[in-house]
């Protein structure tokens, strides 16, 4: 009898191995299938046409593309078209199909199809490890310590407290990370990062001497 048992036993693993293999094999086929086999939609005919901008946002350039019909009103709406993470607005323009070109042209209003920085948003999503994550932080850091410098300017000494700069120069708020938590003031008037380990492409608001935690992975 447990003869038997380890014999069956025996025999599911290889036939479980097998399933997996085929189902693996099946999403790599269907992936494979959608990006190499399924044609793009061909291009329309539109009224307007496409035009290619470059704007400058601090010390980064941005590029954008915007569609603007033939026919449209003397104000006309104006629709921005985010693309997905990986995607670069001209990518995201012709996986969908040019619909929102189409519907540009039967609706009247203007579309704007801006580049994400490095092909990603910062959607807030915690989990999310790309720069562009890390960007909102550089930039809320900059401005605050901006924001120190322009208090001791004017008073001679440093803010007390973060609720002190805050209603001192007229910032909206408490000034949080994209987690949520409040940024730090310290006593020497540096803005930090209360969870730095959470941004790991951010280069300013760092404690002194800070060093990444180590990433732990699990052995096979």
């Amino acid at each position: 009898m447990a003869r038997a048992l380890a014999r069956n036993r025996a025999l599911k693993k290889p036939r479980r191995l097998f399933r997996l293999l085929c189902v693996v094999a099946g999403v790599l086929l269907a992936v494979g299938y959608h990006y190499v086999y399924v044609p793009r939609a061909a291009f329309p005919s539109l009224t307007g046409s496409l035009s290619r901008e470059t704007l400058r946002v601090g010390d980064r350039e941005r590029t954008f593309a915007y569609y603007a019909p033939a026919s449209l009103p003397s104000h006309p709406p104006l629709l921005i078209a985010f693309h997905g993470s990986g995607q670069t607005g001209a990518s995201f323009r012709a996986r969908t199909g040019y619909a929102f070109d189409r519907v540009a042209d039967s609706t009247g209003f203007v579309l704007a199809y801006p580049d994400g920085f490095e092909n990603h948003w910062n959607d807030c999503r915690r989990a999310a490890s790309f720069s562009a994550r890390a960007l909102r932080v550089d930039d809320d850091i900059e401005h605050l310590q901006h924001a120190v410098t322009h208090f001791g300017e004017r008073t001679g000494r440093l803010p007390a407290s973060m609720a002190e700069l805050s209603s001192a120069e007229g910032l909206h708020g408490t000034p949080v990370d994209p987690d949520g938590h409040p940024y730090k003031l310290t006593p020497q008037g540096r803005i930090e990062l209360r969870t730095p380990d959470d941004f790991p492409f951010a280069s300013r608001g760092l404690p002194p001497g800070y060093k990444p935690a180590p990433k732990l992975h699990a052995l096979p």
